[in-house]
């Protein structure tokens, strides 16, 4: 010990640094109290500050630290030989000269430069942020604080704030993230940037909805809430994790004005963060996470002050919301809300409308369907803008034009007389405007026409009809197609043996060219007697025709026989017909022939041919 007090103050200074340097404190600790005229607080922190390697277990040397702010050398411990080599060939004015040329590091990080705080919290904040940047080793940080939170509320904010949401994001719950954020860059982040920072790894799970929601909350509540908790310097109203760390000694929280406070612009942000979403889907009614507009987090912004008042007409807005989407027309909140305090009884009128319109195109189109939309609809009349007597107008005519006329008169119309807000009168010209409606949207006006399409579909419903693609016949085809005849062919083709009802296919023959033509000719122009009947007739050798072909392919020789001379007239066809199955010594193949040679005649339209059914009645007696 004699040595250490032969050096000068310069010389001690240096070994200081050297034996910091070699990780030996316990070395560095004989020194400074062998000579505390060479040393004071400030000067023996900033050498272990700068020269103690930042790898260094925290436990070897925090205790000593604590030591030095206090000057208090409460640890007995044995006393070393502290060897003076590395400096004792020095002269004084060289080991001034080094001394004058170390760069020892501030006690004081840059972001805490401007406080008034004590030595040692102002060394274990610095060596925190040095050991983060040489080292990456940010588990080490715990060790060197925790045994002196009870020491400073500051150093305790600082961490809970600082250290613990980086131990939690890139350590516990994001340990195979790879990505690592830094002590230095995290503490200069503020506002809405480090909320980004510290949610940004839960919107990796994004994929897996269930995983995310349940990572954000937990993120929330253990990464964010300590962060806000350090910005503000109060303890976070609410649900907050603050790791175990919390000050003991504060078991009750905040004072009740300043926790009021926070829970009113708590609640505030949430009523906020509803009206602010603005996707008219309805996820985003369910869940309302958009960021908040500054206008709604204005303290006296009169949708979001939270009151009893406010908070009923949110669920209002809600419940629309929800009532709306279920009728096919899902809004936001905040498009609703605009809807309600801006649009007028014609624009809510209009989407009342769209609303009507969209159900009556829909796939669902049922009685107890009708009747709840109704119901829905008049909920939401009770704070719209639209008369209620107009609304009931609009409802009837959609019920009307979906076809639902026994809910109508159920509805409109009920067994007891009663009637709420629609008489009489009313509902007969609301039906008055159906029918008109009806009226005015007919492709064709023309009633014999309509008849015959009538006809011609209930006759062909008794027939299996299958178009092309397998898709099923429909009555339409009837008014589209430009041969609607040829719908003959095919059913003699799908219905086995069905040429053997030949008066009925003439029958819907006959009716199929009736609307046809009527449709081509046009309502305006009249058609003569004879030239519809000229049509008909046409019509009716063109089906005789396809009938006698669809029993030969089916090799029916004696009902294509039959059906000939019954229906054809007294043309040579005629006789080819008659005698292709009496002629002896020819195959059935040279009988088929002429029958279908004969067919064909029928079914060319031969002016000549002409009805003999009243010759073959007499031959036949």
């Amino acid at each position: 010990m004699d040595n250490l007090k032969q050096l000068s103050p310069a010389h001690c200074v240096l070994l200081a640094t050297h034996c910091a340097a070699e990780s030996n404190v316990d070395a560095l600790r004989t020194l400074s109290l062998a000579r505390p005229d060479a040393f004071d607080p400030d000067t023996l922190l900033r050498i272990l500050l700068t020269f103690l390697p930042e790898s260094a277990d925290p436990s070897t040397y925090s205790t000593y630290a604590q030591e030095i702010a206090s000057r208090l050398y409460l640890q007995q411990r044995a006393k070393l030989e502290v060897d003076a080599a590395p400096v004792k060939d020095l002269s004084d004015s060289q080991a001034q000269k080094r001394v004058r040329k170390l760069d020892l590091l501030p006690l004081a990080h840059s972001s805490c430069a401007h406080d008034d705080l004590d030595l040692l919290t102002l060394f274990l904040i610095h060596r925190a942020y040095r050991i983060d940047a040489e080292t990456g080793l940010l588990a080490l940080i715990p060790q060197l604080v925790d045994p002196f939170l009870d020491h400073s509320e500051y150093l305790r904010t600082w961490f809970i704030s600082n250290v613990l949401p980086l131990l939690r994001l890139d350590f516990e719950y994001y340990p195979n993230d790879g990505s690592v954020t830094s002590l230095e860059k995290f503490g200069g982040l503020h506002g809405s940037q480090g909320v980004d920072v510290l949610v940004a790894k839960a919107e990796t799970t994004k994929d897996n909805p269930p995983a995310n929601e349940s990572n954000i909350a937990r993120d929330i509540k253990g990464i964010v809430g300590p962060w806000i908790d350090a910005v503000e310097y109060w303890d976070g109203p609410g649900d907050v994790d603050l790791g175990g760390y919390e000050d003991p000694s504060r078991q009750d929280g905040l004072d009740e004005e300043v926790q009021a406070c926070l829970e009113q612009r708590y609640a505030q942000a949430a009523f906020a963060s509803v009206y602010s979403a603005d996707s008219n889907t309805r996820e985003t009614i369910e869940a309302a996470h958009s960021v908040l507009p500054d206008t709604l987090l204005n303290p006296n912004h009169p949708l979001t002050i939270p009151t009893v008042e406010t908070f009923s007409l949110l669920q209002i807005f809600v419940y629309s919301a929800y009532i709306l989407a279920d009728l096919g027309h899902p809004i936001s909140l905040n498009n609703l809300a605009k809807f309600q305090f801006h649009s007028d009884e014609d624009g809510q009128l209009q989407m009342v409308n769209k609303v009507l319109k969209g159900l009556v195109s829909g796939s669902k189109n049922d009685e107890e369907m009708w009747a709840s939309a109704r119901r829905k609809l008049i909920w939401l009349w009770n704070w719209g803008k639209i008369g209620r007597f107009l609304l009931e107008k609009v409802i009837l005519g959609a019920i009307l034009e979906a076809g639902q006329f026994q809910l109508a008169l159920h509805l409109f119309l009920p067994d007891d007389g009663h009637r709420d807000h629609l008489q009489d009168p009313d509902i007969e010209e609301c039906v008055l405007n159906q029918v008109m409606q009806y009226y005015d949207n007919a492709s064709n006006g023309n009633v014999t026409r309509g008849k015959a399409l009538l006809a011609a579909t209930h006759s062909l419903s008794f027939y299996s009809l299958t178009l092309q693609h397998g898709v099923p016949f429909r009555p339409v085809n009837i008014r589209i197609s430009e041969d609607p005849v040829s719908l003959i062919a095919k059913i003699l083709d799908q219905n086995p043996r069905s040429y053997s009802k030949l008066d009925d296919l003439i029958n819907i023959g006959q009716h199929l060219v009736a609307a046809r033509t009527l449709e081509r000719i046009g309502p305006m122009i009249e058609v003569s007697s004879r030239e519809m009947e000229e049509q008909k007739e046409l019509a009716s050798r063109r089906v005789t025709g396809m009938a006698i072909e669809a029993a030969l392919a089916e090799d029916d020789f004696e009902t294509a026989k039959t059906a000939f001379p019954l229906r054809a007239g007294t043309s040579g066809a005629a006789g080819a017909a008659t005698s292709a199955g009496q002629e002896s010594g020819r195959s059935s193949l040279d009988a088929s022939r002429n029958l279908s040679v004969a067919g064909s005649d029928v079914g060319s339209g031969d002016e000549g041919a002409t009805p003999v059914a009243d010759n073959q009645r007499r031959e036949d007696r």
